[in-house]
């Protein structure tokens, strides 16, 4: 078992510093268990949540942006756009510990790199080393009962200064977002 610390730091059980965070058993069955009741669990790219990134890329002039469910082994993008009418078959799925995502979905909150290469924990990283990656956003997916279902991001390839405007608006997307789970499911309305 390991622990988060909200800095951005994972320690495992004996106090060693690890790169990615690590989430309890726990935490990802209650993730599972709640993908599974919002009819998210197993989900392939679907149009409304591509829809969202391609909104996503438009607001912050970027190439590339994702829509990503978390289950027990993948980050699974239900949602993809890049610009210039780039394909974004391949955007699929990645390990859960691969990317920044993992450290949104932890955290809880936004997480903005402006400069991935200024961080040497994220620097090498592999949409650093196949797209070229150099600034990230992202804002977790956080439902009514609390539970880190997973990320809205946007990726650029060239270095940006993240703003607490930029941070406020990618926190509305993801909201947005998750208010879209629920309407598909003809549920609640958030706050």
């Amino acid at each position: 078992m390991s622990t988060y610390d909200p800095q951005g730091t994972t320690f495992d059980a004996q106090g060693n510093r690890m790169l990615e965070p690590q989430e309890s058993d726990s935490v990802v069955r209650s993730r599972v268990a709640r993908l599974r009741a919002l009819g998210l669990l197993g989900l392939q790219r679907d149009e409304q949540f591509s829809d969202f990134a391609a909104k996503i890329t438009e607001a912050f002039h970027a190439p590339v942006a994702v829509v990503n469910i978390f289950d027990d082994k993948n980050q699974n993008f239900v949602g993809a756009h890049m610009q210039a009418g780039g394909d974004t078959s391949s955007l699929t799925t990645m390990p859960k510990n691969a990317g920044w995502c993992p450290h949104t979905l932890a955290r809880k909150k936004a997480f903005p790199l402006g400069n991935v290469m200024a961080y040497p924990r994220f620097a090498g990283n592999v949409l650093v080393d196949e797209m070229g990656a150099k600034s990230y956003l992202g804002a977790p997916l956080i439902d009514d009962t609390g539970t880190a279902l997973g990320t809205v991001c946007v990726v650029d390839i060239v270095e940006r200064d993240w703003n607490l405007s930029d941070v406020e608006t990618i926190k509305t997307f993801a909201r947005n977002v998750v208010q879209g789970i629920y309407h598909r499911q003809g549920g609640i309305v958030l706050p």
